[in-house]
């Protein structure tokens, strides 16, 4: 046995006393070089002051885009009845025009018809008894009825006729049973007519089996009239008819062709 305290058996070793817990011997390696670091603060809790910010800008940003939305409605309403208003006015201005069209064209019609539809006139029994047609529709002025041997004058026209003052006026049939034999009353028309400047044709005229016979101008018989004018005999007097117009011409021709002698 060496020199020295022997080493202290496990029955010699220290007996901790009842209810101690031995501590186990620090580790050199395990015990930290420096203080221990902080713990991390924790966040703060939300402000109830920010969320009330964010809130009402939301909102704002909420009735911003509504009021936009109705300006945009309101615009587009605004623009809509507008094209509406302008589309029943064109609509109503195309059916205005329409009827009126129709109703031009239905009197056009009604015109037609009344010129087709004739009346039969008749002169004195003493100045020949001429007759003749005309269209319906015309007016009829007796300026002289041919008493007390004066000469027959009756005037023709589409409008109604109540004197015979306007000298520019123009009548679709001048008729005239004059008291002058026929061959003064052509020779004074041929002095007139046939020498002066732009003479008016002159031919021959029969109607109701010759029964009325004569001589007709057409062209300028009279200064500023472009017309028509038939002389014939009638016994001992003269009868002169006359149209006024061109215009007058068709209706005149028709007048010419229904001409008879009642004696």
């Amino acid at each position: 046995m060496m020199g020295g305290n022997p080493a202290p058996t496990m029955n010699q070793q220290a007996v901790m006393p009842a209810g101690q817990m031995q501590m186990p011997a620090p580790n050199p390696g395990m015990m930290p070089t420096g203080p221990m670091p902080a713990a991390a603060p924790l966040p703060p809790a939300p402000s109830g002051k920010k969320s009330s910010v964010v809130e009402t800008v939301i909102l704002v940003i909420v009735c911003l885009i509504a009021a936009a939305a109705i300006v945009v409605a309101v615009m587009l309403y605004m623009q809509w009845d507008d094209l509406k208003t302008n589309f029943d006015a064109k609509v109503g201005l195309e059916a205005a025009a329409a009827e009126k069209a129709a109703g031009d064209k239905y009197v056009e019609q009604l015109q037609e018809e009344l010129k087709r539809e004739t009346v039969q006139y008749t002169g004195p029994d003493d100045y020949g008894r001429i007759s003749f047609s005309y269209p319906k529709m015309w007016s009829v002025y007796e300026a002289q009825d041919g008493t007390k041997n004066s000469d027959y004058e009756a005037y023709f026209a589409p409008a109604p006729i109540h004197s015979l003052e306007d000298e520019t006026a123009r009548y679709a049939i001048r008729f005239k049973i004059v008291n002058q034999l026929y061959n003064d009353v052509a020779e004074e028309y041929a002095n007139d007519l046939e020498d002066s400047e732009g003479a008016p044709a002159k031919g021959i005229f029969s109607a109701d089996n010759s029964r009325i016979s004569g001589v007709r101008y057409d062209g300028q018989i009279a200064d500023g009239i472009d017309g028509t004018v038939v002389i014939a005999k009638i016994n001992d007097k003269t009868m002169i008819i006359q149209s006024d117009s061109k215009v007058y011409s068709d209706s005149f021709e028709k007048v010419l062709s229904t001409l008879r002698r009642g004696n």
